[in-house]
């Protein structure tokens, strides 16, 4: 029986010589150094240029309505291009390698993520026409300002997502899976940071523990993706859907809706309300994992 990781072995190989714990150690840090500096220059800039002109670019460097109009979102998804400037510089400073192995081995990669985008969208699409009906809904941003937004919000959406594929699979997942051959080092630990990013009490409230849960199952499914296929690009696809659903579909209060059609009755604080969805989210998220499996005979 062929090993379902096959690929995953030349996957990690790309991260040889420098694989040393201190090295991802100092390449991750240096990332979020660089991020964070990235990101307050950005700022900077922003209010240099703009000023006065601006006030969402006032509201976003004092941290005030972050995600909730069309501006800031697209500026909050602007900060990612940042985190992967800030990643690939790491790499090239500590691991002396191309950036570009982070995105895996050579091969039908444009395939695998939009494939994968694919079979997310159809499935969330089908579910959307089933649960709509029953669902309460309040309209959010108007149609034609939609539109408008829209090439944009799909080009930043993109690089977001990206970005942490980037860090999260193609940098974490590659650095360890090239030092240990165990799925519970290489596949659940950066999946358990991942959902520890997504940790946030003070948007999500008691609900915060439950997404970050959700947030580190989609973790696992994309650890299992990228090793299958040897490429981030898969599960670049699949987050890439979910992701386009969520910002530009229907918003949950409390989370980012800028940019969404439509937003739910319950705030994402209504840990009551907002349980049973997070968890047919994630039944949802092992039934598409399943799904571009198939489609990619991985």
């Amino acid at each position: 029986m062929k090993d379902p990781y096959y690929m995953f072995d030349s996957f990690a190989a790309l991260a040889l010589p420098r694989v040393q714990l201190w090295r991802t150690g100092l390449g991750s840090g240096l990332t979020l150094l660089f991020y964070l500096f990235g990101t307050v220059l950005f700022v900077v800039v922003g209010l240099f240029v703009f000023g006065d002109a601006s006030p969402e670019m006032i509201a976003f460097a004092e941290g005030a309505g972050l995600g909730q109009t069309p501006l800031s979102v697209l500026m909050l998804l602007a900060t990612f291009a940042v985190l992967a400037g800030a990643l690939f510089l790491s790499v090239r400073l500590v691991h002396k390698r191309d950036p570009e192995t982070l995105f895996g081995v050579a091969g039908p990669r444009a395939r695998d993520f939009w494939r994968a985008t694919g079979v997310s969208l159809a499935v969330t699409a089908v579910t959307m026409a089933i649960s709509l009906p029953f669902t309460d809904l309040t309209p959010n941003l108007d149609l034609a300002r939609w539109i408008m937004f829209l090439l944009p919000a799909l080009v930043f959406i993109a690089i977001q997502t990206g970005a942490e594929e980037l860090v999260f699979r193609g940098y974490l997942q590659q650095q360890l899976g090239a030092r240990f051959n165990s799925f519970l080092i290489w596949g659940v630990l950066p999946s358990a940071l991942f959902g520890v990013a997504h940790f946030e009490i003070a948007s999500a409230g008691a609900s915060a523990p439950y997404v970050a849960l959700a947030a580190g199952l989609f973790g696992i499914v994309a650890a299992d993706l990228t090793a299958r296929t040897g490429s981030i690009m898969a599960a670049w696809g699949m987050h890439f859907a979910n992701n386009l659903v969520a910002i530009l579909g229907v918003g949950v209060p409390g989370s980012i809706t800028g940019l969404a059609l439509y937003t739910t009755e319950m705030p994402l604080n209504d840990t009551r309300a907002i349980l049973p969805l997070l968890v047919l989210d994630m039944i949802l998220t092992v039934f598409v994992w399943f799904l571009v499996r198939r489609a990619l005979r991985v």
